[in-house]
């Protein structure tokens, strides 16, 4: 096969993938059929994620944690209660207090530090230039490949949107 002919071939592959909704580079297609790149599993929100169900409600943050801990969304608190009334801030503590009593589980908070192993962990993205209201959006990653969005905003994880990162740990 020419190069021509296999840079056809990709254009049909990244096409195709493009038209199943998993947007691609010729780059990561190339990868994946060398085997150096492992493609990224898609998420059917009616399927699962590693073996655990992936868990959608209307907020992005329960979504995350129910998937992760592979819980009904209904044990996870809403985060609703700890915006300040103008919605300009979120009391982390007390949340992860709540969540702590409701679930075993509370967060270590990663700040800005993306991890590179393969752990599991909740990305606080800004939506600043995504959404008009530029509320703060969460997707779970590991590492920084992006494995849920549960609000379909983000293709990819993206580190310079990166506000905070967030792991669950044992309370």
């Amino acid at each position: 096969m020419t190069r021509a002919e296999a840079r056809q071939e990709c254009l049909k592959a990244q096409a195709l993938a493009r038209q199943l909704g998993d947007e691609k580079s010729i780059a990561q297609i190339i990868g994946e059929i060398r085997g150096s790149v492992r493609p990224a599993a898609a998420v059917n929100p009616r399927e699962s994620l590693n073996g655990r169900s992936v868990r959608t409600t209307d907020n992005c943050l329960v979504s995350c944690i129910a998937t992760l801990l592979d819980c009904d969304p209904a044990r996870v608190p809403r985060p609703d209660a700890y915006f300040d009334r103008d919605g300009a801030g979120f009391d982390l503590y007390g949340y992860d207090q709540a969540l702590a009593r409701a679930t075993g589980y509370r967060f270590k908070n990663l700040g800005a530090n993306v991890p590179r192993d393969s752990c599991n962990w909740i990305a606080v993205m800004s939506t600043a230039t995504t959404r008009e209201d530029g509320e703060s959006h969460a997707i779970l990653c590991r590492g920084r490949q992006l494995l849920l969005d549960p609000g379909d905003i983000f293709r990819a994880f993206q580190p310079s949107m990166l506000e905070y990162g967030l792991e669950l740990i044992a309370a």
